[in-house]
């Protein structure tokens, strides 16, 4: 896996993306940080970047393009598709999205907590995982 690439995070939430930045600053991630607050621009950077990124963190309920359409749009695009960048879905209130997930080729569906100690924790499992696993982009 590509570990070096930057992290993409797409959060329309600002006071969510700010507390989001923090978390990954205190769990010391080395990665560039790329934030969208769309999928359509997220997918915009995707289509315009030669960098493999290391993992998409995404919300699921934005304006513009939301996160399932995104990814959708990913598996759409033979190129993207090929890089096999890990996507982990972090929602506020996953319930209502489940189903409409099930056919997406994801590696996580998290909800973010209802507090930045639970986010931390979260962020931290995440990150732990996508640091240790041997699964290649």
């Amino acid at each position: 896996m590509r570990k070096e690439g930057p992290l993409v995070l797409v959060e329309d939430d600002a006071d969510d993306q700010e507390l989001i930045l923090l978390t990954l600053k205190e769990l010391g991630i080395q990665n560039d940080i790329k934030v969208f607050k769309n999928g359509e621009e997220a997918l915009d950077f995707l289509y315009q970047t030669a960098t493999d990124p290391f993992l998409i963190l995404s919300d699921i309920n934005m304006p513009k393009m939301d996160g399932i359409t995104f990814k959708r749009k990913i598996d759409q695009c033979e190129i993207l598709k090929k890089k096999c960048i890990p996507f982990v879905f972090i929602s506020t209130s996953p319930s209502p999205f489940i189903a409409q997930v099930c056919d997406l080729s994801i590696q996580g569906f998290f909800e973010k907590g209802n507090s930045l100690r639970q986010l931390n924790e979260t962020l931290k499992i995440i990150l732990t995982y996508w640091n240790m696993t041997k699964h290649l982009n």
